[in-house]
């Protein structure tokens, strides 16, 4: 059977992260190179309660789709600290609640980006990242990072 895709998802490559990843499942790799917490680092148990307690309280609430910028009483408290605490935002600056940071690049390239703009990015950079920027067919142009940043 011939599939017909878009030039878009023609275009990219494999993912090495993916690969990496793969290795990493491997009980018996020690990786350094996925960037995954150790498993002991996991709060189990208090997942475990609070899953619980909130399951019994608002199962509806917890099991049912949200709204795509993010609950909404977490996006008012994270509001008010940020605002309160740190001074970093003003009552009318809108808040999004992400699921990390791959969908903050590719909402943030989504955004600000056009197909062959030039992005600027640290040389290395996150492989994540670059994947997703030449998802929007985006023109990489890397510069070296010293101690103190990027050498301009």
């Amino acid at each position: 059977m011939n599939y017909n895709f878009s030039d878009k998802v023609l275009a990219l490559k494999p993912n090495a992260i993916r690969e990496i990843l793969k290795s990493a499942s491997d009980p018996g790799v020690i990786s350094l190179s996925a960037g995954n917490p150790a498993p002991d680092a996991f709060p189990v148990d208090a997942i475990k309660e609070i899953s619980t307690r909130l399951l019994d309280e608002n199962p509806i609430g917890v099991l049912q789709y949200g709204i795509s910028d993010g609950y909404t009483p977490l996006r008012n408290t994270l509001k008010n600290y940020l605002s309160t605490e740190l001074d970093i935002i003003k009552e009318d600056d809108e808040l999004i609640i992400v699921s990390g940071a791959q969908q903050v690049m590719d909402i943030a390239a989504k955004t600000f980006l056009n197909e062959h703009d030039v992005l600027i990015c640290e040389a290395p950079s996150f492989v994540g990242a670059l994947n997703t920027f030449r998802s929007y067919n985006v023109n990489l142009v890397g510069v070296t990072v010293e101690k103190d940043g990027m050498k301009i």
